[in-house]
């Protein structure tokens, strides 16, 4: 879709505000430094797509340094004229790069059957494709949020965001019903998120301190899953058993398994006992990890080591 940006390479930095905090550097923002956007508060809906037992923000809030998200999100009360953006999240070291589509609600019924749309940038509908059937994941959580955006004057690539109520549901799974949702912290915190392509203005770091307001972790779907739909889950995962340092052996749990071209490329397991979180390469399987506890002791047996 012409004039709209659908590839991003950025930082973001978060932080969690009360009320009070976010009107007083609303305040301080505002008094020459940035400028609310034309779009004032609106809200702002998200689809998440997942797995079925939540595979990809169970990965994800384990803050590995490689982390991908696919979603569908519409901005304000979204029309049959209006734009749906389907978008691509990855964050590695920090870094988020993301890569969209935006184009009618029809246009995205049609996409996420599989069809290629004439004017949208074909490189990037053929990575959003590729993702989608490389992964088993279907839509699994609405959330939405009011949000107030802001640009730099001086350096409109710098934005600020504030997110307010944020809320989220798991049954009617589109973007076109209405917003209404459960809180997903009780208390209502206020979101904030500096999205650089440059470093911080000194202003802005002294704005920051004079409110004590300090960089955060919070995600949005992460504090969701965890907060109200951890709980619903029956632990099903995989038992997976490795030797550790001093020769005894770890039980896991199969936090998630990654295919490539239908072979195993990859396994990340949960250490609960040692709170310890691994990744391994596939073809550790029946090496140095072992879905059965009795080959585990039998590789332990014959010396075999971990990797």
């Amino acid at each position: 879709m012409a004039g709209v940006q659908c590839s991003f390479e950025r930082v973001e930095k978060k932080f969690v505000l009360t009320h009070a905090q976010a009107e007083a550097l609303m305040r301080d923002l505002t008094a020459g430094y940035m400028a609310v956007d034309q779009y004032g508060q609106h809200t702002i809906r998200n689809l998440y797509y997942d797995t079925d037992d939540y595979a990809l923000i169970r990965r994800s809030i384990q803050r590995p340094r490689y982390k991908v998200k696919f979603r569908l999100r519409a901005y304000g009360t979204p029309m049959e004229d209006s734009l749906i953006f389907a978008e691509l999240k990855k964050k590695y070291s920090g870094v988020v790069y993301k890569r969209r589509i935006a184009v009618s609600p029809d246009d995205m019924r049609r996409f996420l059957r599989g069809e290629t749309l004439d004017g949208e940038n074909p490189q990037i509908q053929r990575e959003l494709h590729r993702y989608l059937s490389e992964h088993p994941i279907r839509p699994k959580v609405f959330l939405a949020y009011e949000r107030v955006a802001l640009y730099g004057l001086d350096d409109p690539a710098l934005r600020v965001t504030l997110d307010t109520h944020l809320r989220y549901r798991t049954t009617r799974l589109d973007c076109f019903t209405d917003d209404a949702g459960t809180l997903i912290c009780p208390d209502d915190p206020v979101i904030l998120e500096v999205k650089l392509a440059n470093a911080a203005p000194l202003w802005l770091a002294r704005l920051l301190s004079r409110h004590k307001i300090y960089m955060s972790s919070f995600s949005k779907y992460g504090t969701c899953y965890l907060n109200h739909l951890a709980r619903r889950m029956p632990d099903i995962r995989p038992m997976a058993h490795k030797r550790n340092n001093e020769g005894e052996i770890e039980h896991g749990k199969v936090f998630l398994a990654t295919y490539k071209n239908g072979v195993l490329e990859s396994i990340s397991v949960d250490f609960v006992e040692s709170e310890d979180f691994d990744e391994f390469d596939g073809s550790a399987l029946g090496k140095s990890l072992f879905i059965r506890e009795e080959d585990a002791k039998n590789a332990i047996l014959k010396g075999r080591r971990t990797l």
